[in-house]
């Protein structure tokens, strides 16, 4: 079978900052005897000029050129992800020879927006995968305040959804939100958490730093709980005077950091690394002695499910999070603790991080196993 998999950010660990589960999907979709054509878009590679190749593999990339950053408005991020999709769609319809199925992997809604139409003109099926609940994420967080604009999107979503033949959901949360509010069938729902990458324990080579330290990875965003994060960061350099923190990401927080840093008593034990790669991402993880996984308080984010939380369960590193749902139920379940209090968190994760962590068997949300449940999602649709 020809898959097209439709998805903004795609590419190997060592030039790509965002998230690894399309690369390693499509790996293994490649492996099983499918042939993968990947649309894309530049955003989150490192060096944007360096071609992505698999010369063992039938996968093949047409990468698209896209402005996009963390800290754009709703109005520039609705420039961006439309060119996105308007390119993309334009690909699909002119080479309809090249696939057989479309896997599309939101954000945004306008992702869906391209099998809808695409699906109109070459009647092929595809499959929605939904990795945030779109419009409610930028109704709440970005503060769309305009009713009708907002009431056109709800009815634009609840289209795409009867439009797809199948729609992929990354946690249970989403999963019941679409069932109960969305009000989609549950016979064309699946939930495939995002996992961990197999591959990620052979790239974390050990760190050489003699200090102990917690460490922060993902976007530096409104919807990340920044705020949350410093007060947590301060309340552990206070209690630990030999611990350190690690940050390492971009976004519209950035110099809200930046500024933090510059005026901190303890600067010196604060480390900004900026935008790394996901493989220096691993290395850096491995050697932490914990991981924060937290986000602002908007009800739509209990849906998630987030990289950064599997990563740390994939390393066997304990996981501090802000959230309650299945977010605070597995930082748990793997060691870790979920407290919305920063001053808690902190005197907690500094005793926990002595202990043994608990073994829990994990092999469950390894992509590999991910990948060939969505596998079987994409035969039905075959």
């Amino acid at each position: 079978m020809k898959i097209a998999y439709l998805i903004q950010y795609f590419g190997p660990s060592d030039n790509s900052f965002a998230s690894g589960r399309s690369y390693d999907f499509a790996i293994e979709w490649a492996k099983s005897g499918h042939e993968v054509w990947v649309i894309c878009s530049d955003a989150y590679l490192i060096d944007k000029n360096k071609p992505i190749h698999f010369h063992d593999l039938p996968i093949h990339v047409h990468v698209i050129k896209q402005n996009y950053q963390n800290e754009f408005g709703v109005l520039a991020r609705i420039q961006a992800f439309f060119w996105f999709s308007l390119k993309a769609l334009h690909l699909l319809l002119t080479n309809p020879n090249k696939y057989d199925v479309l896997y599309a992997s939101s954000t945004p809604l306008s992702i869906g927006i391209v099998g809808w139409i695409q699906k109109w003109f070459t009647r092929k099926k595809w499959i929605f995968e939904a990795r945030d609940l779109w419009p409610d994420f930028p109704i709440q967080v970005l503060g769309i305040k305009d009713s009708k604009l907002g009431k056109w999107l709800f009815k634009l979503e609840e289209k795409l959804y009867q439009n797809a033949d199948e729609i992929i959901c990354l946690s249970p949360e989403c999963e019941q939100v679409l069932l109960k509010e969305k009000l989609v069938s549950s016979k064309k729902i699946s939930m495939i958490p995002n996992g961990f990458s197999e591959y990620q324990e052979a790239e974390a080579e050990q760190s050489s730093v003699s200090y102990e330290y917690g460490f922060y990875e993902g976007a530096l965003g409104k919807a990340n709980g920044i705020h949350w994060l410093m007060d947590f960061v301060d309340e552990v350099l206070k209690l630990n005077s030999t611990i350190h923190f690690k940050i390492a990401g971009f976004g519209v927080m950035s110099k809200k950091i930046d500024t933090w840093l510059r005026v901190h008593e303890h600067q010196n034990r604060i480390h900004f690394l900026g935008l790394i790669s996901r493989k220096e991402t691993n290395r850096v993880l491995k050697a932490a002695q914990f991981s924060v996984t937290c986000f602002s308080d908007y009800a739509i984010l209990t849906t998630n499910s987030p990289n950064k939380l599997f990563d740390a369960i994939g390393l066997t590193i304990p996981v501090v999070t802000n959230m309650n749902g299945w977010i605070g139920d597995l930082a748990i379940e793997y060691g870790g603790i979920s407290e919305s209090d920063p001053r808690l968190a902190a005197k907690e994760i500094l005793i926990k991080m002595k202990n043994k962590l608990p073994d829990r068997p994990k092999l469950h949300f390894g992509r590999s196993k991910l990948a060939f449940h969505a596998l079987s999602v994409i035969e039905k649709c075959g």
